[in-house]
């Protein structure tokens, strides 16, 4: 889910750990990015998801 508060670090982060993970056990298949949106009954403290960050972080997926 991006969009709920993390990071460009968390987000290389996670991906990287992802990467790690599969290159020692192989059972990575699919990573879904999916970006958050806010509900109608859903208040947040920090800036929505924007979506023009979509292509970089699934360049740094690849």
């Amino acid at each position: 889910m991006l969009g709920i508060g993390e990071t460009a670090t968390d987000i290389r982060d996670s991906l990287e750990e992802i990467a790690r993970i599969h290159n020692r056990w192989g059972h990575i298949q699919e990573v879904i990015l999916q970006p958050h949106s806010v509900g109608n009954k859903q208040e947040l403290n920090f800036p929505s998801f924007d979506p023009q960050q979509l292509p970089a972080i699934i360049a740094q997926a690849k």
